[in-house]
């Protein structure tokens, strides 16, 4: 899609309150997108009260639109419907309707000026810094959203409200005495229909909950005999029934982002495992995301695992937030009431949902060398190191041989029953652990006298040194898969500090959007990053055009200096 101009951008940081001129805004086209786009429309309008809006979004939601006080006073164009999951009709692709609206709105701006505020803005460190869509696009902008407003937006009124208890009523249903599942969405997102059926059931018999069942028709019926049908329903109506609901159980799909609008406990299925989760996840603090075995959708989710969590999110509401860095955590498994988390920032941790801690803690242990593996040690093991570098207490550097635990290789089942451990180290958890607390990594080895490795472990010795004793931009020899990669430090910490790059796919397209924004010598030692990963055609393709063009800059550079340097001797004679 074509790249905004910058001076095109609104910048909150830099456009006074008063400002009276047109600010532009093209919704995503899918439901999930709409609604999130809504918080950033709400969060421009509430600043910035005399200017004029002009909002584009797909017709498929407007019956939503009619709804959102903000859009009331917004001049609104609907756009033709992109494709959808059980559509009939074939749609014109969203990026052919993207580029008319960008001209459309190129043309407005040469009459008078504006702003666009929302429509296809990325970030080329949104990866790195493991960051929610909606968190990214608010920071495009300069627009602060804090942590309490960084969900999507979209309001019901009394009268809406009115509508879904009525049709509750009708099929003997009561506000937040039932659950929603919400299965329907496109194909290659979907889980299987018989393990709908199992969670169904299941849910029915540990909860006693009626299950409402939100979709369109046209999809295969599930436990039928279980369940009230709401398909087909007005959005606005589907919305109310959500929000009325005691929790919501779907997929990657509008419906769940939907659902985040609300205070309740959502539950969301990554069967497909196409992306890194943070790209797509629903961004609400009652959210519990459960991922597949291996994280990119190699392994099915397993329907008891999904029973168990949706049990402990009804009584909880909210996830535990990691230890380490106190951000919500992606869930690999579950069984009974322990919950096995992936954190963004690499730590594995398992807490039991109703005791909070089913490991008796060990006694202080004052040796930074060995990292704990109970959450209470953690504590422990942080004030040592903080206390470790204050003081000068021990000497560089810090050695300390650990197991670095892929989860993509991992076995959830396996760590669940390990009641005796509550934390698993990734290479990039022990990074954030020893730098949040004046330690950096310099350098790592495999450790071969560790003698035999589990299952989605590699036995790894790290150095590290203080902070101020480490100036260079050394190498860092950063594990990925089953190897260890050189990358530079500094290139590690811009562009690959986080857990989720198990694709070398991700690298190369992180280097290419590096390229085309203006960033040569990162993209290009991504790109080389990449070939030396995994050499494909494309990847060396792409090098290739990055380091002829890098040497044509530099033969250019070096020309321009010639002309200027002799212009100048020639001036001086």
């Amino acid at each position: 899609m074509t790249a905004v101009p910058s001076h095109l951008r609104l910048s909150v940081s830099n456009l006074p309150q008063t400002y009276e001129g047109a600010i532009y805004f093209i919704l995503g086209p899918g439901l999930g997108d709409a609604v999130n786009d809504l918080r950033i429309l709400h969060e421009v309008r509430s600043r910035y009260l005399k200017a004029e809006y002009v909002v584009y979004a797909d017709q498929r939601w407007r019956a939503l639109y009619e709804n959102v006080p903000d859009l009331c006073r917004c001049s609104l164009r609907l756009h033709e419907a992109a494709p959808s999951a059980g559509s009939i009709t074939k749609s014109k692709p969203y990026h052919e309707v993207y580029e008319a609206i960008m001209e459309e709105i190129g043309q407005a701006l040469k009459q008078a000026p504006g702003y666009l505020a929302l429509g296809g803005f990325k970030c080329a460190d949104q990866l790195p810094r493991r960051e929610l869509s909606l968190a990214m696009k608010a920071r495009a902008i300069d627009l602060p959203l804090p942590d309490s407003r960084c969900r999507p937006y979209l309001p019901i009124d009394e009268t809406i409200l009115n509508q879904a208890q009525v049709f509750l009523a009708k099929h003997g249903l009561t506000p937040g005495e039932y659950c929603v599942v919400a299965p329907h969405t496109f194909p290659d997102k979907m889980w299987n229909q018989h393990a709908w059926e199992l969670l169904i059931t299941g849910l029915r018999q540990d909860t006693g909950l009626p299950v409402l069942l939100l979709g369109v028709p046209g999809y295969p019926p599930i436990a039928r005999h279980l369940v009230h049908e709401a398909l087909g329903l007005p959005l606005p109506v589907v919305a109310g029934l959500i929000a009325l609901s005691r929790g919501f159980i779907g997929l990657d799909s509008g419906l769940s982002h939907v659902a985040a609008c609300y205070d309740l406990p959502i539950v969301v299925l990554n069967p497909q495992g196409k992306f890194p989760p943070f790209l797509i996840e629903p961004h609400s603090p009652y959210r519990w995301i459960h991922l597949t075995p291996g994280i990119y959708g190699h392994q099915p989710i397993p329907p008891q695992s999904v029973l168990d969590l949706v049990v402990a999110a009804l009584a909880q509401r909210m996830p535990d937030r990691c230890p380490l860095c106190g951000q919500i955590p992606f869930v690999l498994g579950a069984r009974s009431s322990r919950i096995l988390y992936l954190c963004r920032c690499g730590l594995l941790f398992a807490m039991d949902a109703l005791q909070k801690s089913s490991v008796r803690s060990a006694p202080p242990d004052r040796a930074l060398d060995r990292l704990p593996v109970t959450i209470a040690g953690l504590v422990k093991y942080k004030e040592h190191l903080q206390h470790s570098n204050e003081e000068g207490g021990i000497c560089s550097p810090l050695v300390i041989a650990f197991e670095h635990w892929d989860a993509q290789s991992l076995s959830p089942e396996k760590l669940l029953a390990d009641t005796q451990r509550e934390l698993w180290w990734s290479w990039d958890a022990v990074y954030r652990l020893l730098s949040q607390n004046g330690w950096m990594i310099r350098e790592t080895q495999r450790n071969e006298k560790a003698g035999r490795r589990q299952r989605g472990a590699m036995n790894l010795t790290l150095y590290a040194d203080r902070h101020a004793s480490l100036k260079k931009d050394c190498v860092l020899n950063v594990p990925w898969k089953q190897k260890l990669v050189p990358v530079k430090r500094s290139v590690h910490d811009q562009w690959l500090s986080w857990s989720s790059f198990w694709k070398v796919e991700e690298i190369e397209g992180l280097g290419w959007q590096l390229l085309r924004e203006g960033k040569e010598r990162e993209g290009r030692e991504l790109l080389r990053l990449g070939v030396w990963l995994h050499p494909r055609w494309r990847t060396i393709s792409r090098l290739i055009r990055a380091e002829c063009q890098g040497i044509m800059m530099r033969f250019c550079s070096t020309i321009r200096f010639s002309f200027h340097h002799d212009g100048t001797r020639g001036q001086q004679l």
